[in-house]
């Protein structure tokens, strides 16, 4: 009886490596700028200020946008304070996460408002 120590070499398949700014969870973040521009605002403002709700939506975009494209960290300043830091100025922080989410097509942008049509009623006497 031979055995024979054969090595079975398996081709391990290609993983391609894509950019991914948002995460797959993230894609629900239909935002308007407005909304974009309070949330980061939240975000790095104490919690016990706002709503849970309210807040839970900005920690939603401070974890899967802002904080993981580098443009803040979670930092615990204690309980009820503040949770991230930057060293980047709030507006900065701001303009950066609208154009992340306009890059990746989850920014609603604001529709404009149609002119409203003029009606001229003229009546003869």
């Amino acid at each position: 009886m031979t055995t024979s120590n054969v090595l079975t070499l398996q081709e391990t398949p290609e993983i391609k490596a894509k950019p991914q700014f948002i995460p797959k969870g993230a894609r629900a973040l239909k935002l308007t700028e407005d909304e974009v521009n309070n949330l980061v605002g939240i975000g790095f403002c104490q919690p016990k200020f706002y709503k849970r709700h309210v807040w839970l939506k900005a920690k939603k975009l401070m974890d899967n946008v802002v904080c993981l494209n580098g443009l803040a960290r979670p930092y615990n300043y204690g309980h009820g304070k503040g949770k991230y830091e930057s060293e980047f100025e709030i507006d900065e922080v701001k303009e950066q996460t609208i154009e992340l989410l306009r890059n990746e097509g989850n920014l609603i942008e604001d529709p404009i408002p149609a002119q409203p049509k003029l009606v001229i009623i003229s009546s003869i006497i």
